[in-house]
C-alpha cells in the first residue's frame, strides 16, 4: 500500500474503522526522527499526510476513537502526555497527566478503555513513584489534568457495556490485587469475590475477564456480576503478559 523507501521506516499501522484507509507514521532509520503521520488507501492511492513531524522523537499510533474521527498518539521521547489527532481539523487534544515524584518524572500512559458518551476514556498511568493509577478524561475537551479516580495503584480498568460503571484491579496500600465496581466518579466500590491477584479486566456481556497471576500470569478468568458464583477458568497453562478484547 504504501511506497518504497529504503531509508526510512513506516510503523504503527492502524485500520479506519471502515477498512478502507490505514494510517501511519514515518522515521528516519538512523536516530529514529519523526516525519510526521500519514493516510493511505488499500490500493496505494490517495497518500496524505495528516500531521507535520515534531520533535518529540517516533510518534506510536495506539488506535481510534470510538467514532473513528481521531488518532490516539502516544510520544516516545515526551512522556506523560496523550494526544487525540481530530482527523477533521487536524487539530491535537492531550491529556497531561501531572508529575508522581519529586524529579518531575512524568511516567508513560495508554487509553485502557472507551465508551460512546463525555467523558470517553479510561486512561491509565504507571511506572513511576507511587505505582499506576486510573483516570476518567473527556478527550473531546481543551487539553487536561484531572484527578486520579481512586486513590489506589490499579492495574488496569474496564467501562462496562452500559458505559456507567467500571471495573478496575486495585491494589490498596499496596496489599492483594482484587477487582472493584465503582461508579463513574469513583464511588460506591464493590468488590468482587475470588478475584485475588487480578489484572487486565475487559467487563463483557457475559461478565468481566481477566488474567490471574502474581507475576507471569497464568490463567484467564472470567467473573461473574452481580451473582454469587465464582470466577472460572477459561484457559490455562501459559505464561501470559497482556490481555486485549478485539471487537468483530
Amino acid at each position: 500500500m504504501t511506497p518504497d523507501e529504503p531509508t526510512l521506516s513506516q510503523r504503527t499501522p492502524i485500520w479506519s474503522n471502515d477498512g478502507t484507509v490505514v494510517y501511519y507514521t514515518r522515521t528516519t532509520l538512523g536516530d529514529g526522527a519523526d516525519l510526521g503521520i500519514f493516510r493511505v488507501r488499500v490500493d496505494g492511492t490517495s497518500l496524505t499526510q495528516l500531521r507535520a513531524p515534531s520533535n518529540d522523537g517516533p510518534i506510536r499510533l495506539r488506535g481510534l476513537t470510538p467514532d473513528g474521527l481521531g488518532l490516539v498518539l502516544a510520544r516516545t521521547v515526551v512522556s506523560g502526555v496523550i494526544d487525540v489527532l481530530d482527523l477533521n481539523t487536524r487539530a491535537i487534544r492531550s491529556f497531561v497527566n501531572p508529575p508522581f515524584d519529586r524529579e518531575g518524572a512524568r511516567p508513560g500512559g495508554e487509553v485502557t478503555s472507551w465508551r460512546p458518551q463525555r467523558p470517553r476514556a479510561l486512561v491509565s498511568f504507571g511506572g513511576a513513584a507511587g505505582g499506576p493509577r486510573i483516570y476518567v478524561w473527556d478527550d473531546q475537551a481543551p487539553p487536561a489534568s484531572p484527578a486520579p479516580l481512586l486513590p489506589d495503584q490499579t492495574y488496569g480498568a474496564d467501562w462496562d457495556p452500559t458505559g456507567t460503571r467500571i471495573a478496575v484491579a486495585r491494589s490498596v496500600a499496596n496489599g492483594p490485587v482484587e477487582l472493584v465496581i465503582v461508579d463513574a466518579n469513583g464511588q460506591n466500590p464493590s468488590p468482587l469475590p475470588g478475584t485475588d491477584a487480578a489484572r487486565s479486566p475487559y467487563w463483557l456481556r457475559a461478565g468481566i475477564v481477566y488474567l490471574y497471576g502474581t507475576r507471569m500470569a497464568t490463567e484467564v478468568r472470567l467473573a461473574p456480576v452481580g451473582g454469587t458464583e465464582t470466577p472460572r477458568t477459561l484457559f490455562s497453562g501459559a505464561e501470559l503478559m497482556r490481555l486485549t478484547y478485539v471487537t468483530p
